[in-house]
């Protein structure tokens, strides 16, 4: 059984778990998920987790938890296609992983540093909301491609698995009320309360909204699971876990929202872990699978 960190890198954090004592909790960690992991790796996964250990980690994380959920992953031979393969209900499931980072531009999401330096001191959940947009559109258009090459069918569940742990203010949301990510793809805005003449509360709850602009002005829907342009999407499958930050318990920080307008649908709580979300009756519902750690 290989190691993950025998060889140098160019990156600071990898050079950091590798060599300095005060990271060896995060070594370890990784390297017990490794020896469960291994098989499933694409064959340049150790080459490329020397340059990207955050991007490769979250592959790595996510698949032993599909594993840990009972999921029959199939080994890769090679790069080409999604990033996992299981069969579940008699169906296809294929995954695809992304950890977007903070991006570049005006539309920047600042890092910690940068944001402690800041006067402004709100948390920038536009600018984390259009990343999450971003990497979403992106694998959806992957997955057209994977159609459209054969690789995938039309038939099959395709499910977008992002983290937002590669992004540092992420962090200074908890999560809390609203995940950030729901209000991505759901179409929910910020919680507002309206008033009467007398200061009386007439009325509150989390507004709509479907689209968020760019400093260019370019619209960017956030209500993807209202758009039947977006049926081939199964789900999209959220974690916050991240190589310097993962969970005391793996897998219970883990989201799972179901989409309204899929062709192909996952059952309810299929993780077995971590919550669940969908629609019914015009309500989104966010609950706690009963068997999560």
């Amino acid at each position: 059984m290989s190691t993950l960190f025998t060889s140098t890198s160019n990156n600071a954090d990898y050079e950091s778990i590798r060599c300095k004592s005060r990271f060896e909790p995060i070594k370890s960690f990784c390297e017990a998920i490794w020896t469960i992991y291994e098989p499933f790796a694409d064959p340049d996964f150790q080459e490329q987790f020397g340059q990207q250990p955050h991007q490769r980690f979250w592959e790595m994380y996510l698949g032993v938890q599909l594993l840990s959920m009972d999921c029959k992953l199939q080994p890769k031979s090679s790069a080409e296609g999604p990033d996992f393969y299981f069969q579940h209900d008699g169906f296809n499931v294929w995954v695809e992983a992304v950890a977007p980072g903070e991006g570049e531009g005006d539309d920047r999401v600042p890092t910690l540093d940068e944001h402690s330096k800041s006067p402004d001191k709100r948390i920038p959940d536009e600018k984390i909301i259009l990343r999450f947009a971003n990497a979403i559109s992106k694998k959806h258009n992957q997955f057209k491609d994977y159609i459209d090459k054969g690789l995938v069918s039309a038939n099959d569940a395709c499910i977008i698995a992002i983290n937002g742990g590669n992004i540092d203010m992420v962090y200074f949301n908890y999560d809390y009320p609203l995940p950030l990510i729901m209000k991505t793809v759901c179409g929910y805005g910020d919680y507002t309360v309206r008033f009467d003449s007398e200061g009386n509360i007439v009325d509150q709850g989390y507004s709509m909204r479907t689209v968020l602009f760019k400093k260019s002005k370019a619209p960017v829907p956030t209500n993807i699971f209202h758009d039947p342009s977006y049926s081939l999407i199964t789900g999209v499958l959220y974690s916050s876990a991240s190589l310097l930050a993962f969970p005391p318990i793996p897998g219970a920080e883990l989201l799972y929202f179901h989409n309204f307008v899929a062709a192909i649908k996952m059952p309810l709580k299929w993780m077995g872990k971590g919550r669940d979300c969908w629609k019914s009756n015009n309500y989104w519902t966010l609950e706690v699978n009963n068997s999560s750690p």
